[in-house]
């Protein structure tokens, strides 16, 4: 296809804002989040799916969603949300 013009965002990963997370606590805290725009399982499930349809996988990404799939299985059927104790 050639040479394309596009528009990215990009935020490094240092400063004193920036919190290093095992992958472990952001899938917890992915697989937890909801507001207005949705979950975001959801938002990664779908950044996901885009980015394998311009032929892109991100495989820290997709580790991340298998990790967050996993926690939502582990839930309880029918029952609230626990949080757990950090």
């Amino acid at each position: 296809r050639g040479i394309e013009r596009a528009l990215t965002f990009w935020a490094g990963p240092k400063g004193p804002m920036v919190v290093s997370l095992p992958a472990e606590v952001q899938a917890w805290r992915l697989a937890h989040a909801c507001g207005h725009g949705g979950s975001g399982a959801q938002y990664l499930h779908n950044t996901v799916r885009k980015l394998e349809e311009y032929g892109l996988r991100d495989r820290n990404l997709a580790h991340l969603e298998h990790l967050t799939a996993a926690e939502i299985a582990r839930w309880p059927t029918g029952q609230g949300t626990i949080v757990p104790d950090t």
